[in-house]
């Protein structure tokens, strides 16, 4: 009986031993697989580093671009009321004279209709301007107020003789809210 015991007590033993072993192999596949998981989120927030910094870059990039662009057309007009090629003649000559008649007359009619005249802008730029239309059809209804769009897309506003200029039209909505 006794032999029995002790037979039993070393298998116990040999299987103590091999299951120690088997968990110090896992513990060493856990450490290992801890030291790849921690090398990748190293490499993940290296990576996610390089993205923000991208974007910015092409924001500035786009802005460049937009900028150049408007530089570009800074002397073209955009003559809204007016069909493509009624001029019959040279453009050049045509955009002077309107140009001209526009600074002597205030409005300008062309074959008895109203014409405006707007910056020729980029299409980048006239996004960020359409912004601000609803302020400015409220500022169009008030008397002895005055706006204007300055480059690229800030709202210069004009009322009791003092200006004050918005970069975002929710700025411009509150500040009008305080003029009625």
């Amino acid at each position: 009986m006794l032999q029995g015991i002790a037979t039993d007590i070393g298998e116990m033993k040999e299987g103590l031993d091999s299951l120690q072993t088997t968990v110090q192999q896992l513990g060493g596949r856990i450490t290992e697989a801890e030291t790849r998981i921690s090398t990748l989120e190293d490499g993940c927030n290296m990576r996610e580093e390089t993205v923000t910094q991208a974007v910015k870059t092409v924001a500035q990039l786009q802005d460049r671009v937009t900028y150049l662009e408007d530089a570009g057309r800074r002397n073209n007009v955009c003559i809204v009321g007016v069909l493509e090629n009624s001029e019959k003649r040279d453009m050049d000559a045509a955009r002077d004279a309107v140009l001209r008649a526009v600074r002597e007359k205030g409005n300008v009619k062309w074959q008895g209709k109203r014409i405006y005249f707007t910056q020729d802008l980029s299409k980048d730029t006239v996004q960020k301007r359409k912004k601000y239309d609803e302020v400015k059809r409220r500022l169009r209804t008030m008397k002895d107020v005055s706006y204007a769009m300055l480059y690229p897309d800030t709202l210069k506003i004009t009322a009791n003789n003092k200006s004050r200029f918005f970069t975002t039209p929710a700025e411009a909505q509150t500040f009008i809210s305080t003029l009625r």
